[in-house]
């Protein structure tokens, strides 16, 4: 048996001159997005849904193979999981503990996805008073200089940056892709940096039917060049 010691959120813990997970360029970040979701795709073909998909649960080895771990909230057809908290919970599972076994996952790769290429390892949960598109609406205001993170609808204010699906949208609207400076500057094209933002987005989709299927992803993810 292989042991792995570091996790995901131990690599995009690293720092170097400033930048968070440094020693991801474009194809380092771009196989293990391809890895973890080929490992959805084998928990979605037993009819599992792991329901506690994050960076604490993926391990990364010296070679940057991806193994998915800690399967102690996996169920089998995605029903009746427990509510899970935190930035990467899928929406539908922490509103009413119901999964799907299709797209919850999909939900907490979305959200890693957009982590990785965004190099941002700290951002808050989302706020389930308001929806989405308020949330990001209020995010550019914040942006304009229109009002403040205290004014935010939500009872604690946000220390922290919002989370990472907000800021994806945000950046798209502005710049067209959400993607690392460094990450372009190691590989990805900025065509590829749209198509990957696009992608993050439609996964982190608050509507379940609304996000891609887990083949879909892979397919997507096998048009970018190294």
């Amino acid at each position: 048996m292989k042991f792995v010691p570091r996790t995901l959120e131990k690599v995009l813990e690293t720092k170097e001159g400033g930048i968070v997970g440094y020693e991801l360029n474009w194809a380092r970040t771009l196989g293990i997005l391809k890895q973890l979701a080929n490992g959805i795709k084998a928990l979605i073909a037993e009819d599992y849904v792991s329901g506690d998909i994050k960076p604490d649960n993926v391990l990364v080895d010296e070679e940057y193979n991806v193994f998915l771990c800690d399967f102690g909230s996996a169920k089998k057809g995605g029903r009746n999981l427990p509510t899970v908290n935190g930035e990467y919970g899928p929406i539908e599972v922490k509103e009413s503990g119901q999964g799907d076994s299709k797209k919850s996952d999909i939900y907490s790769y979305g959200v890693i996805l957009l982590q990785v290429i965004m190099k941002e390892n700290h951002f808050a949960c989302l706020d389930r008073a308001s929806s989405l598109n308020e949330q990001v609406d209020f995010y550019k205001k914040i942006l304009k200089g229109g009002t403040s993170r205290r004014d935010s609808n939500s009872s604690k204010s946000q220390k922290l940056e919002p989370h990472v699906s907000i800021l994806a949208r945000v950046a798209k609207e502005r710049q067209g892709h959400a993607v690392h400076k460094t990450l372009l500057q190691s590989g990805c094209s900025t065509s590829d940096a749209e198509k990957l933002t696009v992608l993050g987005i439609a996964c982190t989709e608050e509507k379940v039917n609304s996000r891609p299927l887990i083949e879909t992803v892979i397919a997507t993810l096998g048009e970018f060049n190294v």
